[in-house]
């Protein structure tokens, strides 16, 4: 129990911070539907508000080979938010939420292709088949599913990316020991370009018709701290649990967010 404790502390506060952060982020769209701008905000703010951390810890000294493999994680992390947003403009949230529940099982997969993976039990196994199985009936039930061959496309390319983004991190903790304060800055910040490209267009737009309101600034400051917080918490899960675990609290916190919203 002494051992399974920290996992289930880390994982309780990274479900809380990923909660806090889908509904504050479904508040703000609601003032700024400009999704791109609104990510890369909130990644400016991460980077921005981590930096202070990292310099009183000190950098930990690393090469540029090590620096280039952070640059990638920012890359994938970019490339999977970028995805996102395109595959559920071509589909619908009934559409994603079925996407997302194959994820643990995608994830598993990509693991065992590459000899990373741990034994699976049938109980495990049954499980995962029944966290699809569950998700699809409330997405057709409540959702309904909108869908066309280019959005699938994107849908499955999306899949993809966020699978081998979550077993790239899992390696990533190995393979560069940083701090974790470290790890949301660089992930962050390694980010920001290529979503600051993307979100051009939107950030103009946002600066434009930037609201005086002070609850719409507030929800977006909200989602903002929230980023930072699930930035941090997550990468603490991800050092304690298997890639396909990490992807399953995934999963079972947007299905709790569903719920609750």
């Amino acid at each position: 129990m002494s051992n399974s404790r920290p996992v289930l502390l880390w994982v309780l506060a990274y479900s809380v911070c990923s909660t806090a952060m889908l509904l504050a982020n479904k508040a703000a769209l609601n003032t700024y539907p400009l999704p791109f701008a609104l990510t890369c905000v909130q990644l400016i703010f991460a980077a921005t508000v981590t930096l202070p951390l990292v310099i009183r810890g000190g950098f930990t000294r690393i090469s540029a080979k090590s620096l280039s493999l952070y640059v990638f994680e920012g890359i994938l992390f970019a490339a999977s938010i970028s995805l996102n947003l395109k595959a559920l403009s071509m589909t619908n949230v009934g559409m994603m939420v079925i996407a997302r529940s194959c994820l643990p099982i995608v994830v598993y997969l990509l693991e065992l292709l590459l000899g990373s993976a741990g034994g699976i039990s049938f109980r495990s196994t049954i499980s995962l088949v029944c966290v699809v199985a569950f998700s699809s009936l409330y997405a057709l039930d409540a959702q309904g599913v909108k869908m066309n061959h280019i959005g699938l496309v994107y849908v499955a390319v999306w899949l993809l990316i966020l699978a081998c983004q979550m077993i790239y991190g899992k390696w990533l903790i190995a393979a560069v020991q940083l701090r974790h304060w470290e790890r949301v800055f660089y992930t962050n910040g390694c980010g920001l370009p290529v979503l600051t490209i993307l979100a051009h267009h939107e950030t103009k737009i946002l600066f434009a018709e930037f609201s005086s309101d002070t609850l719409s600034n507030a929800i977006l400051l909200l989602t903002c701290v929230a980023g930072v917080a699930i930035g941090y918490t997550s990468w603490r899960v991800r050092s304690l649990v298997s890639a396909t675990t990490f992807s399953l609290v995934g999963v079972l916190n947007k299905m709790g967010t569903i719920c609750l919203a």
